[in-house]
């Protein structure tokens, strides 16, 4: 594959237009256009930090990020059969997402006073999240051809599960600031940042038992012909 095709085909991924054939040839050359931006990504979103780790600074972190995820996202999948599902597609599509993460790169607190800066990084994680979440319902939908509700529940599960885990460690808030790049926040009462902490920290330790429990459900019946 030319190396034009290969970036119109991460174009039409971004964009939610690829075909199935398409996300079916998710091969070795998209993987490694994938680690470079997850790489560069990664070395962005810390990069004027003074307190980032060698890992942070040098986006090793980042790329041991994404292959931890993609073995969850494919252990908790792989019991709903989706189709043609192997570790390495899943990694090289969750490569691929990496780039709008370039947003956390922006360093809007050089541009901005402390508050607004903080209100800016909220959103741009929660658009950049949001994007993605919605992106791997396509890829689960088109690319393993999934129906909606085990679509819906192979995206929904590790979400939450991994938000209910990070709460009963206790590192809820390290967490969301270093996934939010906030430098230095003070919270406080009226801080917007803790309500959206506590609004993810609800949906994650309620919705986690309810999607467990679908899963479970779908997976015992999927070979029954009535199977939603």
């Amino acid at each position: 594959m030319k190396p034009l095709p290969l970036f119109n085909t991460i174009l039409r991924l971004l964009t939610f237009r690829a075909t199935r054939e398409e996300l079916e040839r998710l091969d070795l050359r998209f993987l490694g256009v994938g680690m470079v931006g997850t790489w560069l990504v990664g070395i962005g979103r810390y990069w004027d930090s003074p307190t980032a780790s060698f890992a942070q600074k040098t986006g090793i972190g980042s790329v041991v990020y994404v292959f931890i995820l993609s073995a969850i996202l494919w252990i908790v999948a792989k019991p709903l059969r989706p189709s043609e599902w192997s570790y390495p597609r899943v990694l090289t599509f969750i490569t691929l997402t990496s780039f709008p993460a370039a947003l956390y790169a922006l360093p809007v607190e050089r541009w901005t006073d402390i508050s607004t800066a903080i209100t800016l990084n909220v959103w741009f994680l929660s658009v950049v999240a949001l994007y993605r979440v919605a992106l791997y319902l396509f890829f689960m939908a088109r690319g393993a051809d999934l129906g909606p509700l085990p679509a819906i529940v192979a995206v929904m599960l590790p979400i939450t599960v991994i938000i209910a885990t990070i709460v009963v460690s206790g590192y809820t808030g390290i967490v969301f600031d270093m996934m939010g790049g906030f430098r230095d926040r003070q919270p406080t009462a009226q801080d917007g940042v803790n309500a959206i902490l506590t609004g993810i920290i609800g949906f994650g330790c309620c919705g986690a038992p309810f999607w467990a429990v679908v899963y479970g459900v779908l997976i015992r019946y999927r070979d029954r012909p009535d199977t939603v």
